[in-house]
């Protein structure tokens, strides 16, 4: 996974793009991805509901919000 921003200000309504690469063939059903922070609630920073995908979807949070899981199609 990468992304194409360092830093994001709230103030300035940064975008960022994350992009994930996949080394051999996708399952047919998908691949499962998880996404994590050490910090509690971390998706609560983040604006999930305007989220633009392409070739993924997203899939739920974790119990405590500080990750999220994507399915890769």
């Amino acid at each position: 996974m990468t992304a194409n921003k360092t830093a994001l200000y709230e103030d300035e309504s940064t975008i960022v793009t994350f992009t994930f690469k996949v080394d051999g063939v996708i399952p047919s059903g998908g691949l499962i991805v998880f996404v994590d922070s050490d910090r509690i609630g971390t998706l609560g920073q983040f604006d999930i509901s305007n989220t633009v995908t392409s070739g993924l979807s997203i899939v739920g949070a974790d119990e405590d919000a500080s990750g999220i899981y994507l399915k890769i199609t």
